[in-house]
């Protein structure tokens, strides 16, 4: 979703590619970090400069890397999807919830299922978590009330929490996904398939900040949602197998 953070993290995997050996273009809409090293476009479709057409066009120049800041449509995604299967790295956002519901989405936007499972290598969503202020945070544990002193806290300003923290689910494209996704199944069969290969979602990343006293219960429900305030299985707090963290 909006304002989860997702450009920033796109931004700092771009940042590490960077190399004098690397051609790195970026088409986006607008550009928000200007970056030494890369080459950054801007699309105006005023002047016919769309995601398609720019993607066209920078394709023709052969770039190692290719970031797109947003897949918006099926003709956008499709080209995306070509860049990919000819040898280029392709880096994208996409609006959906979570990595489940990541593939979907790109069914539903018209990719085939052969074409994602050919292409796609790894999949994060993510959520920043308002965390807790230093200052006034209660010592008695993390599942005690934000701000101790809220109301007094220079700090914070009264507010209990001071800062953010990124909290993401990662998965590659595993051998069980591309079935799923060949055999139509929906989100909810794809997450038990993500979640049986070992995968953690986020609501299960948000408790181990809630467990280190990091954030609290009531700020994982306010962007998770009430259901993630609920306990996490053991097997959701095992390490990671075959997916994984972001």
């Amino acid at each position: 979703p909006t304002g989860s953070g997702k450009t920033t993290t796109l931004y700092s995997i771009l940042r590490r590619l960077i190399s004098a050996e690397r051609k790195i273009v970026t088409v986006e809409d607008p550009v928000e970090y200007a970056m030494d090293g890369v080459n950054q476009i801007q699309v105006n479709p005023a002047i016919n400069l769309s995601f398609s057409n720019t993607l066209r066009h920078i394709l023709r120049h052969d770039p190692d890397v290719i970031l797109i800041g947003e897949v918006r449509d099926r003709e956008t995604a499709e080209i995306a999807f070509q860049a990919s299967l000819t040898g280029h790295m392709v880096l994208s956002t996409l609006h959906t919830n979570d990595v489940p519901g990541t593939f979907v989405r790109l069914i539903d936007m018209g990719v085939e299922p052969f074409l994602v499972n050919a292409a796609v290598e790894g999949v994060s969503a993510q959520r920043l978590l308002r965390t807790l202020c230093p200052a006034c945070r209660p010592g008695g544990g993390a599942t005690a009330p934000a701000g101790g002193a809220r109301g007094s806290c220079s700090v914070c300003g009264g507010i209990g929490y001071r800062g953010r923290a990124a909290v993401m689910e990662f998965s590659r494209m595993l051998p069980e996904v591309k079935r799923c996704l060949l055999q139509g199944a929906d989100e909810h069969r794809i997450r038990e398939a993500l979640m049986r290969a070992g995968f953690l979602p986020l609501r299960a990343e948000a408790q181990r900040l809630v467990d280190a006293g990091i954030t609290d219960e009531a700020e994982v429900v306010r962007v998770l949602g009430a259901h993630a305030g609920e306990s996490i299985t053991d097997a959701e707090r095992a390490p990671v197998q075959g997916g994984g963290r972001g």
